[in-house]
């Protein structure tokens, strides 16, 4: 793996450890609210902390945002979380494309919503791995 700043990190089980909330891959589309408008995006992963999401635009770190997603709620349905978040890493995927990992630290989870995430997170979890 390159240690340079455009190339996606390695995080290995050090960073995990860390992690307050397990995470589970999420691999749909949500939505973006910035000062422009509302834009879509394809999310990686998804915890009751935050979510990483790819984007086709750089999104500077400490940008607050509107994200809506619609979290699967394991019995065909869905549940939709509008909240805010706060950027927290935003790297470029590669120095070929303009395609960007962009990690969100959502602060405006209500319990039911937390709740949500939660449930899907240990579904997903339960079925496999999370990459």
């Amino acid at each position: 793996m390159s240690d340079s700043p455009s190339a996606p990190r390695d995080r290995g089980p050090a960073v995990d450890e860390r992690r307050k909330h397990a995470r589970a891959k999420a691999e749909w589309s949500a939505r973006i609210a910035l000062e422009k408008g509302f834009t879509e995006v394809q999310l990686r992963d998804i915890s009751a902390a935050g979510a990483c999401f790819f984007s086709d635009r750089e999104i500077p770190e400490l940008t607050l945002l509107g994200l809506h997603i619609d979290v699967p709620d394991g019995e065909g349905g869905k549940l939709s979380i509008d909240s805010r978040g706060v950027v927290v890493r935003c790297a470029k995927i590669s120095p070929h494309l303009d395609h960007y990992e962009v990690a969100v630290f959502m602060n405006e989870l209500n319990d039911e919503q937390r709740a949500s995430v939660n449930r899907y997170v240990a579904v997903r979890n339960a079925d496999g791995p999370t990459a």
